[in-house]
This record gives structure tokens, C-alpha cells and sequence, in this order.
């Protein structure tokens, strides 16, 4: 069989590990597919394959995951250019294809193809200039904190507009240059049909990866620290699919195997396997070096052995990624499509499955004195990578303070540990950190490099004031046009009075729908007496909704106790703010429900109502967060096992929660719980949203009234605006020798507008805990001086503060309502 897609990558490296190792700490992953609209498309596709291809790619994308498993936006546009460019705004604008459900995905993906479709008809000539310059504009504004940006070019045909011999490729000025050094991946997709007798054009070759066999874009060889490209040509319409099946690969920086085939070394997690068929798979046989047989689906998921398989496929290829258990996959593996193949149609590529985190994440060094980090490579699990299988393990690291200037730094693998060392300025309140880590397996394959960026917190002099959290802020959600926001926790040093002050916000970057937002942040100083602690919210609210990351950086001074050893200086925090747009789909099910309506109401209105039920009985989980808290739970409501430090009467703080990974809008699991929805056919009976405990033995209780008697479930919110629940052991219940009761505080938080102290306060008006410490302790003698546990939960704090009443008179709970009901 002919080879009909052919990659070439930047003379610099692939492109692929800069998408994939900036994807190992992302929020967000903004793909543009730009594409060629121009007329020779008619003869060069007349079937349109490039939309089934565009399809298969978001399918692939969709389905793209952190390597630690964290949330990750996947957000697209498709643009267009023939002699002129047509921004995403007027194609397809920018989506996040990966919230929801399957269905959900699927829906959203149908709905960007049928645009694109309808909207890049062939028309018109083939301006390179064009292309790149609006490919710029559009990608500007996605963000570049925890963003990565890709844009991947589609076309058919030769530039006819200069752009290599022009401004476009000039060294370090041209569009070219200004998008690597952004960190733009620029991912060239050649159509050229092989029947063509004109050689073919390597123009888009050199203005993807900088240089082709007859032609130079830009500045070469391509600096280390900017972005480089990825070249993909196919030669046939047919093969169209297979070329926009491998951008899942790239994004993920999949490490080539070359002529190692299926021979598969240690260290490596996880592999994906690309056959080039004459027709369509019924099954893929792989035997695994361990004596596993798989037998994997064409399509979807296949589980055996413990291995898992992921397929796609059509008439001319089948893509397989294979997850390996723990501690297997290495050697030879064996791939059969159950048809006549060629050895040089099969490809194998493979992935670490690895990821960098602290190994002390609350590590703290003090500042103005040497210091040093400690890094772990873990998988998915947690599990600690044994750095010993590898050839080569190469390190290299930079520390940068907040103002800019570089620190001196070193590392060095020690162990299955990678130590960062540095020297530190007495005023470092806060460094960022960027390690990598390059694996090579022992046969020399390059594994995609290992990244962290991160900020990370020092100790300053006891003279200086304090601020939480010190890495970044993160404000969560802004929901349609509800705001998004975040507290700062401030305390005071412990020798005396001191300040902290609040610069004007800078590098402020919004998508283009947002623009001109600013945040709301108090500016000046705030007084803090000796250890005391205060509170300062930091929001955004925009007025159209829109999909996309904010960012900005939040100027903070801490001036520290006058007549102290550090009197007269100050340290300076350039505090990374960062905030998510979303525009959930929620409209969409708006307008079915009326669709719906209409069509039945004359002949089967009860009908039209009862499905309105259905497809209304859904959480809005976009932009979730929660934590759950061991705590005890006595007469005066619960506390924390574990006090928060600087506020150890709270229970709830906003900074402490975490995105909640969520499998669905109907029903999910977090922590201890499960989240389910009902609906009912009946236009009579409304839907129904409860938690239950997942394990048995165990109660539920939460901020929804009423209580259940036996507490079995527990009412909850739709739209999960605040919603608090304890999760209590029968067993405790029913101990004498347990007086206050332990319990696990499930939180989970949309409603960013609420200030983190008054979370305490509205769970305590919305929860009687006497149904714990009373109804469900009915009859069990509990015995004088008992506790919920060891002496970490002992004490006589008072809890006269969580009292709902006794915050009536400063906090309107009323106000509250929309905590419950949370309807978009």
C-alpha cells in the first residue's frame, strides 16, 4: 500500500512535546483550525472528506486528558482564508467540545462541523499572508497563562500571495516569528494529490516548522524557548481522515518508535498503535509481551487484562491508544488487523504517562537564604516513577522573582528525586519555578520532556505580613454573565502592625467578547494589627458571555513592622490571577424543550411537558469546585480535624476548594457521595435532585431542607450554586465513647460571588445540626468528657460564631436563595 501521509517536524524538534508539555499543567488547550476555502477544493475534495477529517480530530481532542488527571478546557474555532480571512467569530467561534456527557460531546462536535460546512465553501484564491496574520489575531486573545495554543492549517494549494519572500517570515518581525515566540504551535496540513504533475509547493512546510527542502521562514534555527512546528502532507483525498486522526497524537506528544516497531522499553505507560488498511477493521488482535490477548473494537473502548484500549477508525486506518497496568507493557507486542498489512503500515508510538509535582507541596524555604524544592515524576495514580529504567534523565531548571529577576539555580537528579537548588533575596515572597525532565528509554527514544511552571512561596521574616495563596489565584467561573470570584486571606505579622497593598491589575487578557473587563480588587493598602487576619475578594463580571481563559497580574506590596530588622523595605508579589469564561449549553436544551413543546402541543401536550422534565432534571456542574473536610460535629455544629491555618474557626474557605472532576449532568460522584437526578414523565411531578452515600453505613446531611429521617439521601440543588453535606458513620452515631461526632463535610461551590467568610455562616443557617447530634443519637448514652476522636479533636473552642442567628443582623441569608435554586 502506498504511504499516503507523510510528517515532517521543526529542524528545531517536534512541535508535538511543546503542545503536550505545556498540556501537563494547563487549564486550557485553544485549537483554531484554519481552513483553506479556496475554489481548487472542489476538484482537489469534491466529497468533502476534510469535514469528516475535522470531525475525527475533535472526536480525538475531545477525549485529551491531563497526565495528573486535573480539569482541562478543551476549547476550538474554526477560521477560514482564501485571497482574504475570515475570523472564528464568522465560522465557528470558540466552543469547548469537552463538557458533559457523551451525548453532550457529540452534539456539541455535529454542531461545529455543521458550521463549518455551511460556512467555507470553496471560493476565491490562497493568501498565506492572509491566513497567518488572521490566525494571530485570533489566538491573541485566548490567553497565555496555563493556556496552550495551537493552530492547525489546512490546504490544498500553493501560496499565491508571497508570504515566505515577504514581512510574514522575516526574522523576529514577521507574523511567523511573533506566533513561535508566543508559544504557537503552527501544525501544517498539506493536501497535494499525488495526480498532480506540478511539483509540490514546500512553502507551508517552511512557515510550519521554519524550514523545508527549498525555502527558510523565519528566524532559524528556531530558538529553544519558542514554539516549533509539525508539517503533515497527505497525497490523496482518501487519506485526509488518517491525517486529521493524528493530531490527537500530537497534541498528546505521542514519541515516534521509529524502527523499534512494537518493541516497547520500561518507563513507558502507554502506546498507540496506527495500522493503514486496504478497508474497514472488524477487530484489532494485539498480544501483549505479558501473554495477554486483546481483542480490540474498531471503535471505542475494549478493557482485557487490564489493559485498556481506545480505537477509531475508517475504511483506510484503525488508531489504537493502549493504557498498560501498573508495572506491564514492556517488550514485544504483536498487532494483527485481521488482514493482509504491511510491516511499514503499521506505526507504533509511545507515551511516559508521567507527570512532575513537589514533593512537599507545603514545603516553604526560608527566604533570603539558599533553598531547594524536591520534584517527583508520578503517574496518573499518584504512583512515584522509578527514574532508574530510564538511559538518561536530563534536568534543567530556572527560578524567576517576582520583579523579574533571575535567581541562580541549579538541578539534579538524586535518586528517583529531582532537586532544585537556589539563593534567595530576603524580600522573595514568591518565585516562579519552571523544571523539565527528558526521559530516554534504553534503546534512545526521547520521551516527550516533562514540564512544571509553577510559583511557589517562601518565608519571609516574621516582620512581614502574609498573604494565601501566594502561587496564584484562581477566581474559577464566570457562568454566562454572573461574576467570578476569589478571597485573598491576609495576616498580619505576629511582631506588630503591618501593610498590605494593592497595586492597579496589568496584563490584562480577556477574549475579544470580554474586552475592557477589569478587576474588581480593592486598591491602596489594607492596616493589619499584630496577627490579625482579613479578608480582600477579587472578582471579574462581564456582560456577554463568552468561552475562553482570563488572566491577569495583581500587583501586591507587603510592607512589613516599622522599627523592625526588614523596616523600610518591602516584598513585592506579582500574584498571577486567572479566571475561566463559560457559556454553557443550557440554551440550547432551553430551545428543545420549547421545540418540543410546540410540535406536541395540540395532540400531546402532557407529553411535551413530561419530556421538558427530562431534559430539565440536570446539575449545572461547569466551573464546580469543592473539598472534602474531616471534621467533628458537636452542639454547636462542626469544625475542622485539621485548623486552618491563620483562621482556625472556620470551616469552609473558597481557596481551599478544587475543580471537581465531573462524568455527566445527571449523575456523578465526588469524594464520598453520589449526585442523582430524576425526572419523572409526568407533567405533574417535577424532578427530583438527591445524594446518596456511596458506601453503606452511613448518613447524609445537607444544606437543602428538609432533613430526610433516616438520612439515607439528602436533598440537594440543582444548580449547585452552595451546597454543603456531612457524611456520618452509623457506627459513630452509635458509640457512647463518640461525643463529637466525625463526620466527612463534603463541599461543592459554583456561586463564586459569595464571599469565603460568609460560606460558614450560610451552611449553619441552612443546616440544623441537632438532627446529628439529637434525632439520629436518640437513645445512646453518651458518655461525660467523650470526644470524636484523639486529642487533635479534643478542646473547648467555641462555636457560638457558626450560630445562623447570631449572624442575622450582619449577613442578609435571605439574600441566599439563588445558592439553592441556581438556575442559569
Amino acid at each position: 500500500m502506498p504511504q499516503t501521509v507523510v510528517k515532517a517536524a521543526s529542524p528545531a524538534g517536534d512541535g508535538s512535546e511543546d503542545v503536550a508539555t505545556c498540556l501537563q499543567s494547563a487549564r486550557s488547550l485553544s485549537a483554531l483550525f484554519l481552513f483553506d476555502r479556496s475554489g481548487s477544493l472542489s476538484s482537489s475534495d469534491p466529497n468533502g472528506i476534510r469535514y469528516d477529517g475535522l470531525k475525527v480530530a475533535l472526536q480525538s481532542l475531545s477525549r485529551v486528558t491531563r497526565p495528573d488527571g486535573a480539569d482541562v478546557a478543551i476549547e476550538v474555532a474554526v477560521s477560514a482564508f482564501d485571497n482574504n480571512y475570515y475570523k472564528a467569530r464568522n465560522v465557528v467561534e470558540w466552543t469547548r467540545i469537552n463538557d458533559g456527557n457523551d451525548d453532550d460531546v457529540s452534539e456539541t462536535i455535529d454542531e461545529v462541523i455543521k458550521k463549518a460546512k455551511e460556512r467555507t465553501s470553496p471560493d476565491g484564491g490562497t493568501s498565506f499572508t492572509s491566513a497567518m496574520e488572521g490566525a494571530f489575531d485570533d489566538l491573541k486573545d485566548r490567553g497565555s497563562q496555563g493556556t496552550c495554543r495551537v493552530v492547525f492549517w489546512f490546504t490544498d494549494g500553493a501560496d499565491e500571495s508571497g508570504a515566505v519572500a515577504g514581512d510574514s517570515c522575516r526574522a523576529d518581525s514577521g507574523v511567523v516569528d511573533q506566533m513561535r515566540q508566543a508559544g504557537i504551535v503552527i501544525v501544517g496540513l498539506q493536501l497535494w494529490p499525488s495526480n498532480i504533475i506540478d511539483p509540490r509547493p514546500d512553502d507551508l512546510e517552511a512557515m510550519s516548522t521554519g524550514k523545508s527542502p527549498t525555502l527558510e521562514c523565519g528566524r532559524n534555527p528556531i530558538p529553544t524557548d519558542w514554539a516549533r512546528g509539525v508539517f503533515i502532507r497527505a497525497d490523496d483525498s482518501a487519506a485526509l481522515r488518517r491525517l486529521f486522526g493524528t493530531l490527537g497524537n500530537i497534541v498528546n506528544g505521542c514519541a515516534p518508535q521509529g524502527d523499534r516497531g512494537g518493541k516497547i522499553d520500561p518507563g513507558v505507560r502507554a502506546m498507540n498503535v496506527t495500522i493503514h488498511t486496504p478497508k474497514q477493521v472488524k477487530a484489532v488482535r494485539l498480544d501483549a509481551p505479558d501473554g495477554t490477548i486483546i481483542t480490540a473494537a474498531p471503535r471505542g473502548s475494549t478493557t482485557q487484562g487490564g489493559y485498556t484500549t481506545l480505537a477509531q477508525s475508517d475504511d483506510s486506518y484503525v488508531s489504537l491508544t493502549v493504557d498498560f497496568p501498573p508495572g506491564e507493557g514492556a517488550g514485544e507486542w504483536t498487532v494483527s488487523a485481521g488482514q493482509a498489512v504491511a510491516s511499514d503500515d503499521i506505526e507504533f508510538c509511545v507515551f511516559s504517562g508521567l507527570h512532575l509535582t513537589r514533593a512537599d507541596p507545603k514545603a516553604a524555604p526560608k527566604a533570603g537564604k539558599a533553598g531547594e524544592f524536591a520534584y517527583q515524576a508520578v503517574d496518573k495514580d499518584g504512583n512515584v516513577a522509578d527514574l532508574s529504567v530510564y538511559k538518561n534523565v536530563a534536568v534543567g531548571a530556572s527560578v524567576v522573582a517576582s520583579n523579574g529577576d533571575i535567581r541562580k539555580a541549579t538541578a539534579e537528579r538524586v535518586g528517583d528525586q529531582i532537586v532544585v537548588r537556589f539563593k534567595s533575596e530576603a524580600t522573595d515572597a514568591r518565585l516562579q519555578v519552571q523544571l523539565t525532565a527528558q526521559l530516554t528509554t534504553i534503546s534512545g527514544v526521547e520521551l516527550t520532556p516533562l514540564a512544571i511552571d509553577e510559583g511557589v512561596g517562601l518565608t519571609l521574616s516574621k516582620a512581614f505580613p502574609t498573604i494565601s495563596p501566594i502561587d496564584q489565584l484562581d477566581l474559577g467561573a464566570a457562568i454566562n454573565t454572573q461574576p467570578a470570584s476569589a478571597t485573598l486571606t491576609l495576616v498580619g505579622s505576629p511582631m506588630g502592625a503591618s501593610r498590605v497593598c494593592f497595586e492597579k491589575p496589568t496584563q490584562i487578557v480577556v477574549p475579544e467578547e470580554a474586552s475592557g473587563a477589569t478587576l474588581d480588587v480593592r486598591r491602596g493598602c489594607v492596616d493589619l494589627a499584630q496577627a490579625e487576619t482579613k479578608t480582600v475578594t477579587v472578582s471579574i463580571t462581564t456582560d456577554d458571555p463568552t468561552v475562553g481563559n482570563g488572566e491577569a497580574i495583581l500587583p501586591i506590596r507587603l510592607v512589613p513592622v516599622v522599627g523592625s530588622e526588614m523596616d523600610g523595605q518591602e516584598a513585592l508579589v506579582n500574584l498571577p490571577v486567572i479566571w475561566r469564561y463559560e457559556n454553557p449549553r443550557d440554551p440550547v436544551v432551553l430551545v428543545a424543550v420549547l421545540v418540543i413543546a410546540s410540535l406536541l402541543s395540540v395532540a400531546l401536550p402532557l407529553i411535551a411537558l413530561g419530556l421538558a422534565n427530562f431534559l430539565t432534571a440536570r446539575f449545572q456542574v461547569s466551573g464546580l469546585r469543592g473539598e472534602v473536610i474531616p471534621v467533628v460535629i458537636g452542639e454547636d455544629g462542626p469544625r475542622r480535624i485539621e485548623p486552618l491555618e491563620g483562621n482556625t474557626t472556620a470551616v469552609i474557605e473558597s481557596y481551599k476548594t478544587s475543580v471537581v472532576p465531573t462524568t455527566g449532568h445527571r449523575k456523578f460522584r465526588y469524594g464520598p457521595v453520589e449526585l442523582v437526578s430524576k425526572a419523572y414523565l409526568s407533567p405533574l411531578k417535577a424532578p427530583t435532585f438527591v445524594v446518596r452515600p456511596i458506601a453503606a453505613g452511613y448518613r447524609v446531611l445537607s444544606s437543602v431542607p428538609p432533613p430526610t429521617a433516616d438520612g439515607t439521601v439528602a436533598n440537594a440543588s440543582p444548580g449547585l450554586g452552595f451546597l454543603a453535606i456531612a457524611v456520618i458513620s452509623e457506627a459513630d452515631l452509635k458509640n457512647p465513647s463518640v461525643g463529637e461526632v466525625p463526620a466527612q463535610l463534603v463541599v461543592l461551590v459554583r456561586d463564586t460571588s459569595v464571599a469565603s467568610a460568609n460560606l460558614d455562616p450560610i451552611m449553619n443557617c441552612k443546616i440544623d445540626w441537632r438532627v446529628v447530634t439529637e434525632r439520629w443519637r436518640e437513645g445512646v448514652d453518651v458518655r461525660p468528657g467523650s470526644t470524636g476522636g484523639d486529642d487533635s479533636t479534643s478542646g473547648t473552642t467555641s462555636f457560638s460564631h457558626l450560630d445562623g442567628g447570631s449572624n442575622a443582623s450582619t449577613l442578609d441569608l435571605g439574600s441566599m436563595g439563588h445558592l439553592d435554586l441556581g438556575d442559569d
